[in-house]
């Protein structure tokens, strides 16, 4: 069931990541450097970059479905551009926890949430956590789903793994610029993070599905489509 006040809400939240995150990517093209990014191509080495552009896209998808619903030409948002959502904001939810409990307590919060930081660290992630959590949720997500949210993250760390370990920064690859084989023990941090990255998809399915059966009212059947 639809309630347009809340898709009015989602589709002014999701215009708001696609402006920032778009104005933040250029700006790196444009010459502008901070704490680690020093190009714009150098930029996607980052799993915060990464991220951010996927919640981006899963915005964009969501706007025109969000937009012809609120124009009353729609029930319901479709089950796969939720799941992509979803997809997209449990990596970028990664990152804000990643942040704020293990980065900005180790190396300073000013090194993370200054310049643009303080947009692709704290508030698109938070945007993206709110609108998918509390305003998307006409669908309820399935653990299959939960197994597809996992994927971004298991390419990132295999393309990471294997700049900083295998091809190796003399060679061309990636300095270990999270820190993740500090002492040598990458193979301790690759499953902090796998846990990690479950219990947050599980964090955001809890509270998308508790959302959803809140608000759940008696439906006409319909067909099923697009069941991921």
């Amino acid at each position: 069931m639809i309630i347009k006040r809340k898709i009015a809400v989602a589709i002014a939240l999701n215009s708001v990541i696609v402006i920032v995150t778009t104005a933040v990517i250029l700006s790196f093209f444009l010459g502008n450097k901070d704490a680690f990014i020093r190009s714009g191509p150098q930029s996607f080495r980052f799993f915060t970059t990464d991220s951010n552009v996927l919640s981006m896209i899963g915005s964009m998808i969501m706007i025109p479905f969000e937009v012809r619903a609120l124009r009353g030409k729609a029930e319901k948002l479709p089950r796969f551009a939720i799941v992509i959502k979803y997809v997209c904001t449990a990596s970028v939810t990664l990152t804000f926890f990643t942040v704020m409990l293990f980065l900005g307590p180790t190396f300073g919060y000013p090194l993370f949430l200054n310049d643009t930081g303080i947009f692709t660290h704290l508030i698109s992630p938070m945007l993206a956590f709110y609108t998918f959590t509390l305003l998307e949720t006409n669908c309820e997500i399935s653990f299959k789903n939960v197994l597809w949210a996992l994927v971004p993250t298991l390419i990132y760390g295999t393309v990471y793994l294997t700049q900083v370990l295998v091809v190796g920064e003399k060679n061309g690859g990636w300095e270990d610029f999270y820190f993740f084989n500090t002492g040598g023990y990458w193979y301790m941090s690759s499953t902090v993070m796998f846990i990690a990255s479950i219990l947050i998809n599980l964090l955001l399915k809890s509270l998308h599905n508790n959302t959803y059966k809140k608000y759940k009212l008696p439906e006409k059947s319909s067909p099923t489509v697009f069941e991921w």
